[in-house]
């Protein structure tokens, strides 16, 4: 316990220590060392704050280590561990370096991910967040390969965006079906994560016919992207 407090001071102060403690965190697999799920609220203050460091690679590690710990920690049956103000602290950071104009492609990527993933635990927290980082977060999903991060980081924010499905229209949800269809083809697609796609899409489809919106929106959407969601997820005019 006297280890553990001295390294959380030190990681206050000494960025280099920040940036390897990120990595030692986001390293920790499932199932984590007992004494983890106690310790995640200040585990995660930690990584919070080495979110907004000016140096670039501990800010990448902790913004790496935040969805780590989420999905391999947090989602495992510890997310009561971490209290409402600590995980609003984290997203309002990940939602600021999301928001820079000068924000590093990696650094973006990882708080992509990272923000998508804690929509499987605080998905209400993430949902009051989408209006800053829809586009972002569609545009970093599209260049990335289609993996395990991608994919929890999908099935996360597809539960926010079903308590908030307005952050996602007009040119968010442009965005959002590139970002669906770039993922490689129809067999590489999960097929639990495929089913939501479809679903969310059609809910997306009656939202925009309600609004008298939907012929402008579809027929404005490139031939291509108009041929692969129909195709895949039934998503036509």
């Amino acid at each position: 316990q006297r280890i553990k407090k001295r390294l959380l001071r030190k990681t206050q102060t000494q960025t280099q220590v920040r940036q390897s403690f990120s990595a030692v965190i986001g390293d920790l697999s499932p199932p984590p060392p007992a004494y983890v799920a106690p310790a995640s609220n200040a585990l995660f203050n930690v990584l919070c704050n080495g979110l907004l460091t000016p140096y670039v690679p501990a800010r990448n590690n902790s913004s790496w280590a935040v969805g780590e710990f989420t999905v391999n920690v947090l989602s495992r049956g510890a997310a009561d561990k971490v209290n409402n103000k600590t995980y609003e602290n984290v997203l309002n950071r990940l939602v600021a370096v999301m928001t820079k104009d000068d924000v590093n492609e990696s650094v973006l990527r990882n708080c992509s991910v990272a923000i998508g993933r804690l929509g499987l635990v605080r998905p209400q927290l993430v949902a009051a967040r989408l209006n800053k980082v829809a586009r972002a977060w569609s545009v970093s999903m599209t260049e990335m390969e289609d993996d395990d991060e991608k994919q929890s980081s999908f099935v996360g924010m597809i539960r926010a965006i079903r308590l908030n499905p307005r952050a996602f229209l007009g040119e968010n949800l442009f965005f959002f079906c590139v970002a669906l269809s770039n993922w490689g083809n129809e067999e590489t697609v999960p097929s639990e994560l495929a089913m939501q796609f479809k679903s969310l899409l059609q809910n997306f489809r009656n939202m925009l016919i309600s609004a008298g919106s939907w012929p402008r929106f579809y027929d404005n959407l490139p031939e291509g992207l108009r041929e692969t969601l129909g195709s895949q997820y039934g998503f036509m005019r």
